[in-house]
């Protein structure tokens, strides 16, 4: 499965009027994310919801400007041990990071 972050962000934003978690996705793992301001700390915890509900594999399209390639790297090491973080062009000034669950393997 594959998200845009910045529409997942947009979309938990506006569910808090709305709704409660969801984020009107087909991610059920995300209902127990948050997101954070910053976006390192936001995938974290979007890669920590996604091991409490054994999510093997998830993608995350981002803009290059809200995750820069030392963010990127921060991020892979922040979940060293627990899920790989390969990323990949996808166009347009965006980068899409593939999380992999290491456990699942």
């Amino acid at each position: 499965m594959r998200f845009e972050y910045e529409n997942l962000v947009n979309l938990f934003e506006n569910s808090l009027l709305t709704e409660l978690r969801g984020h009107g996705s087909s991610g059920d793992f995300l209902r127990s994310w948050v997101p954070d301001p910053d976006a390192v700390k936001s995938l974290i915890n979007m890669a920590d919801a996604a091991e409490l509900e054994n999510v093997a594999s998830f993608e995350v399209e981002i803009s290059s400007q809200t995750l820069p390639a030392t963010g990127i790297e921060q991020l892979a090491g922040a979940l060293k041990g627990s899920f790989s973080v390969t990323p990949s062009n996808a166009g347009q000034g965006r980068v899409a990071l593939k999380f992999t669950n290491e456990s699942a393997r």
